[in-house]
Order: structure tokens, then sequence, then C-alpha cells
């Protein structure tokens, strides 16, 4: 046994450890356990790849229903969610979802004070991996992709309904982070199912004939892909009784802290194998489609097209034209969190790498798998990030960037996320202790500065390595007694001043729609950005409707120098495009090096603001979720 154990990985030393652990002392105080598959919404028993495939498509009705909001006024400062939902959520599972059934496949219907009654609906599907990064069952992608591809391409018209009879998506791909898995109750996917009401309000805002620049002429069917994995190693329950004296703590929370925390090595490893694994083919497929359907360029190839007739993309381009926008059939816009993120940067970034080194300068980069590329806390050190971090630097030389360049990887962290501020660090230094990262010169002297970067980037996430960062994401006050400024005193100055949720709720801003307040407001920092690049003035901050800015980083930032030591926590500023970053003196600045480019595709976000990101899973809130979403609206502009 000895001689076994010692041949033995030393993640399965902690399995065995925790196991033990549990099985004696927890387990009985708490009535959680190890979890031995993904905790899939299929329930009953997982069998494994061997032993045979799934048998039957089973669809999911899910009903997510609109809290009811306090007939209180909100206190000052308090952000009413009106995008919050019952939990937990009702769905109708019964026994179909028993055995080797796949039920995979959620149809979501949202009942709020928004949507009509039965027309706000999205299709979510549920595809997993396993420790090596392989499909628990290969069904699960096939399900999806014979769906994409069945609304997609043309069909029989039906009575009534009016040509082109094909259907356009709007594609939303999300993985989960760290403690958490695929369950049907897992807080993350709760999330996605809230953050996929949000793509219906998106297409349902674009409603209107000059908005809808898309093929099949009406608001895109939501599709939601959820990246199941077993980040979660040990199952803990929330409803554990609760600790007296305490105001939420329970036997769980005191129990499971240790064991789960201990996990961080085994899961970090995992995000890898499924980075590595079939995540890559599911990416790559998605690419195709999107080329399939977007790119158009050749007017004989009808097979390539998925069967679509080309007037009408031709049509659609001709109309994208006339208000300087795009015809998008698919719109896609790829989620990830913490450990989750690390899967999906390892999974896209050769791409990234790809776009960014290849072309003009002077051309726009994209991305073939998506539109838009966000990670929340992402949880991977900054030694992974430094590569294409350098490659977008040397292609976007200051002046080198492209006017009309969008980002197309937005890597967001709160510095209230404690997990990936302290927790990461220190599970790195176990890791790395045996890493060596001094740098000498040809003659044996050391380069000066390169080993502190070097540790600092293997050793700490992307999100508090100062250096990396790009902007700064704060709020403004949206008081109304705010007196308004000489450029907000209009309609997009109430978009300005106005918290995003009742924006949201009514649809207008001023005299004008959202989507036009949103618009005149992306022209507004645009002319701003070109006027200081002109006079070589400090960028402008960019102000975005529901009272919350991006401040871009003129310069990087210096190994130890972190400009957001002198910031508050949240900013008492008025002005809603005054840059947060800048000092007295742009040419001389304490913690600036070297120039940055206001066009680079590459964005590291940093916030102080608890109303935007509070701690690690606090990201789902109306200001994160209304930054992303206009951030998104602007990309396919």
């Amino acid at each position: 046994m000895e001689v076994y154990l010692r041949k033995t990985r030393f993640a399965f030393w902690r399995q065995i450890a925790q196991t033990v652990i549990l099985l004696t002392t927890i387990s009985p105080t708490t009535g959680c356990f190890l979890t031995t598959n993904n905790s899939s919404i299929r329930g009953g028993d997982i069998p494994l790849p061997s032993q045979g495939t799934l048998s039957a498509h089973n669809e999911i009705r899910v009903r997510l229903i609109e809290k009811e909001h306090s007939p209180q006024r909100p206190r000052e400062g308090e952000q009413e969610k009106s995008f919050d939902f019952l939990k937990p959520v009702k769905a109708d599972i019964g026994d179909s979802c028993t055995g080797n059934k796949d039920c995979s496949h959620e149809v979501i219907t949202y009942e709020s004070r928004i949507c009509p009654e039965g027309l706000c609906k999205a299709d979510l599907f549920i595809v997993e991996f396993n420790d090596q990064g392989l499909m628990y069952h290969p069904q699960q992608m096939e399900h999806l992709f014979e769906f994409l591809h069945n609304i997609m391409s043309p069909h029989t018209c039906q009575p009534g309904e009016r040509k082109p009879c094909f259907d356009d998506v709007n594609l939303v791909v999300a993985t989960h982070g760290w403690r958490h898995n695929a369950d049907f109750e897992d807080w993350n996917l709760r999330q996605l199912r809230e953050a996929l009401y949000s793509a219906v309000l998106f297409e349902a805002y674009n409603s209107s004939t000059s908005e809808r620049l898309n093929p099949s002429r009406k608001p895109r069917k939501v599709v939601g892909v959820y990246l199941g994995w077993r980040g979660a190693l040990i199952k803990e329950y929330p409803n554990s009784p609760r600790i007296p004296f305490t105001d939420s703590w329970t036997l769980s929370d005191v129990a499971l802290g240790l064991p789960a925390v201990l996990s961080f090595w085994d899961r970090k490893e995992t995000a890898l194998n499924v980075a590595l694994g079939s995540a890559r083919e599911l990416f790559t497929r998605l690419g195709h489609i999107r080329a399939a359907v977007n790119d158009m360029n050749d007017p004989g190839n009808n097979a390539k097209r998925m069967g679509r007739d080309y007037e009408w993309h031709a049509y659609c381009e001709e109309r994208a034209r006339e208000s300087n926008s795009k015809c998008v059939a698919m719109r896609t816009l790829i989620l990830g969190h913490s450990f989750g993120a690390l899967a999906i940067y390892n999974a896209i970034s050769e791409s990234l790498m790809n776009s960014i080194t290849s072309g003009a300068w002077d051309t726009t980069v994209s991305s073939p798998y998506a539109d838009l590329i966000v990670l929340i806390n992402p949880a991977f050190e900054g030694a992974r990030f430094e590569p294409l971090y350098q490659a977008s630097l040397n292609r976007m030389r200051p002046g080198a960037g492209h006017p009309t360049q969008s980002p197309i990887l937005v890597l967001v962290t709160g510095t209230s996320d404690y997990a990936t501020r302290y927790a990461f660090p220190i599970g790195r230094l176990f890791s790395t202790l045996f890493q060596s990262s001094s740098q000498k010169n040809k003659d044996g002297t050391e380069m000066a500065g390169r080993a502190d970067e070097e540790l600092n980037a293997n050793r700490n996430t992307v999100g508090h390595i100062p250096r990396y960062m790009t902007h700064y994401l704060d709020s403004f006050l949206t008081l109304p007694d705010i007196e308004p400024e000489k450029d907000t005193d209009s309609s997009l100055g109430v978009c300005l001043k106005t918290s995003w949720d009742k924006l949201a709720r009514t649809g207008v801003a001023g005299a004008k729609s959202l989507p036009e307040a949103l618009d005149e407001n992306a022209i507004k920092w645009k002319q701003k950005l070109w006027a200081s690049i002109k006079t070589e003035k400090g960028w402008p901050a960019r102000a975005f409707c529901g009272g919350f800015r991006l401040s871009p980083a003129m310069h990087e930032a210096r190994e130890g120098k972190d400009p957001l030591e002198d910031l508050p926590d949240q900013s008492t500023d008025q002005a809603p495009w005054a840059n947060q970053l800048l000092s007295k003196n742009i040419s001389s600045d304490k913690w600036g090096s070297r120039t940055r480019d206001p066009y680079n595709p590459i964005w590291v976000v940093r916030t102080k603001d608890k109303r935007i990101i509070n701690g690690h899973n606090g990201f789902q809130t109306p200001s994160m979720v209304a930054f992303i979403r206009q951030l998104y609206r602007e990309v396919l502009k």
C-alpha cells in the first residue's frame, strides 16, 4: 500500500484525504459529499462514455417569474434589481430525466412586466465535460448543432409567416468557475438564465425596421450554451443548519470551507483539461456556423450559406451601409468566470493571437469565435496572458490602431475579489517554488525589472497586476438633483444620469429611445476621444447610460505601482467624461511608462466599485449587466 501511494498523483492524495474527512466527521453533520459526477440536470446515474450513449432528447420547460419589487423607495445609492427572479426556478423535470435520457435542453419562458406573456423565450443547452476534458455524452453537442442548423436553415413557410423563413441567432456561451458545476440549481447556471433574459431584451429593443439589421428581418432567437465541468469537487449544501449568533453562516460554510479550498490545484488542472479537450471542437464548429451565415462573400456557394438565399443577405447589407452598421445573422457573446475564464482563455487564445498578429496594422482585429469575449474575475496567472498582451502592444503602437476597432477580449476584475486577490497567489506560491524567473543578459547580469515582472505575473491573476490594466470602471452619481453639464443637457443627459434599471423598464431616455440614446452616447465619446488625440490632451473617460464610466489608462503602470491606490472605492466626481486615471501632469505621470493605444482590442478592466462587482461571485449586478450589454451593442454597430 505504501508503494502504491508513493506512485499516486498528488491530486489523488488530496481527494483521498478529503473523502476520509468528509465520511468520518463532516458528512453526518452537514449532509454533504464528494461529487462523483457532474451533477447534471439529466437526473439519475450518469453512465461512463464507455458504457453507452444517450438514447433520447428531452426538453425541460423552465419558467422564470419576475420578483415583485418592494413598494418602498430604494435608499440612496441602492439600485433596484428589476431582473432578479424567484429562486429556486421552477422546472417541469419529473421522471422524464432519469436514466440515460438527455435533458440538457432547457426551453425558458420569462414572465415579467417588460415582456408580453409568452413572447420572451430562450433556449439553453448544457454541454458537459469530464475531468479529462472529454464530453460526458457527444449527443449533447450534436443536439445543439442540430438545433442551430434546423432553425437557421430555410424551411417551408407556414401560413401567415413572412419570408424569409429562417431564424437568425443571438448566441451566449458561458462557463462556470471553481466550486460550481452543471447542477440544475447551481448559482452560475441561474445567473446564465438571467443573462439570457437580458439578451432577449437586447433583441426586443432592436425591433424596429431600421434596427433589425439581420437577414431574417425579425428578432434573433436567443440561444445559450453552458459549458459544465466538475468545478465543484465537494458538494456544498447552502441549506445546512445555521450557526447560532451569526447572520448567514452555516455548518457547511465552516466544515467544508477548508476542504473546498484545498481543491484549488486539482480543479485548476481540470479547467486546463477542459480547455484543451472537446471544448475546442465546440468553439471551432460554432465558428464555422458564424462564418457560413455572416461572411456570405460567395453568392454562388449555396451550401456554404446553409442553404440561405443570397438576396436576403444582400438586402441586409445594403440597409446596414445606409446606417453605417453591420449586417449580422449570428451574434455571439462568450462569458467566463473564475477557472471557467481560464478554460475559455486557453481554448481561444491561439485564435486571438493569430488574429492580432496577422493582417495589416490599419485593419480591424476580430475573433472567429465571437463578437465579444468577456472574462469576469478570471482566475489564471498573468504569465499565460503575457504573450497575448505583448503581441497586442506590438501591433497597437501609438497611432497605429484602427479608429473603428472595438474590443474583442475584455477581462474584468473587481479588487474586492479576495479569491483571486489573495487565495490565488497563495495557491500559486506552492506551485512555483522551484520555478526560475531570473532573466539575465549575455554577460550574466540580471535584466532590470524583468525578474520581478515575471515573478509577479507567475503568481498573480491578470486583473490584480496593475501593469496590464487598460481601463478603470467606476460609477458616477445619478441623483436627479445633479446640475446638467453643457454637453449633457439633453436626452443623452437623461441617459447618463438615470439608473440603468429605470431606463430598461421604460425603454426611453428623454425624447429618444434607449437604443438611440446609447448610440448618441458612443458617438459623443468617440468625438471627444478624437479631439483629445489630435490635441495630445488626456483621453476622456467613456460615460455609459446608467451612471458609470470607463477611464482608459494612457500609460502602462510600472511594476509595483498601482494607479488605483489613491482612488476612492466609490467616486463622488459628477463629471461623466472625467478620466479617473489622469494625473495633473500626464507627460511625467508618477506611475506610467509606455504609452498605450486607445484602440487596442484587448482590454484589462479593473474596478473598486462594489456596485459593479462585489466579491468573487457578485458580478450579476445591474451595473455589470448594463456595461456588458452596452459594450456588446457597440461592437455590433
